[in-house]
């Protein structure tokens, strides 16, 4: 049905339209469109100045919308341009952004960056960055076979490991007995 279309469309500029540089029938719509062009704009000029005979080339070429042909294609067997205009070829354009797996370690929530894992975890820091399951099956592995952590995430963890006591997301802070201070009264010396 989508051919019947196009071919409808580029049927009816064939016919009515003797010069066909100025329209083409976008693939992905079906529609016919006016090139933004300078063979447009002399056509437009003579429906707008009275100069066509033929009452169905100006019905049509008012009701046909100006767009940009975005990628042209092979022309149809009766020489009617085919292609993709404007809008549907930044509706159907594959996309420009690489897709990359995720960080996928537990403080990752704990980092504000998107970055791609690419950094390798040493091993004294796999506790911080995975469940215990997980942590005991990359240590196992070779360093050139652990799961890749992004960069931010393997920094903080080595941080951690460094400043203290270990502490996982979620995990409850060790309470560390402190000295009490006991409040001496206040002795009034003169000055």
């Amino acid at each position: 049905m989508a051919a019947s279309c196009s071919d409808e469309a580029s049927a009816s500029i064939h016919r009515l339209f003797p010069q066909l540089d100025h329209a083409f029938v976008c693939d992905q719509c079906h529609q016919a469109f006016l090139r933004l062009n300078s063979a447009t704009e002399q056509w437009l000029s003579l429906r707008d100045g009275g100069r066509l005979r033929s009452s169905e080339q100006v019905q049509f070429l008012a009701g046909m919308p100006q767009r940009q042909c975005a990628v042209s294609s092979s022309p149809y067997l009766n020489g009617v341009s085919r292609g993709c205009c404007h809008a549907c070829y930044f509706i159907k354009r594959p996309s420009t952004t690489r897709k990359w797996a995720t960080c996928a370690s537990v403080i990752h929530g704990d980092v504000s960056t998107n970055r791609r894992p690419t950094a390798r975890p040493g091993p004294r820091i796999l506790r911080i960055l995975w469940a215990d399951a997980k942590a005991t099956e990359q240590a196992a592995l070779p360093s050139k076979d652990r799961e890749p952590v992004c960069s931010a995430c393997r920094t903080l963890a080595e941080k951690r490991s460094i400043s203290g006591p270990r502490q996982r997301p979620g995990q409850r802070p060790r309470c560390l007995a402190r000295p009490v201070l006991l409040s001496l009264p206040a002795v009034n010396r003169p000055c």
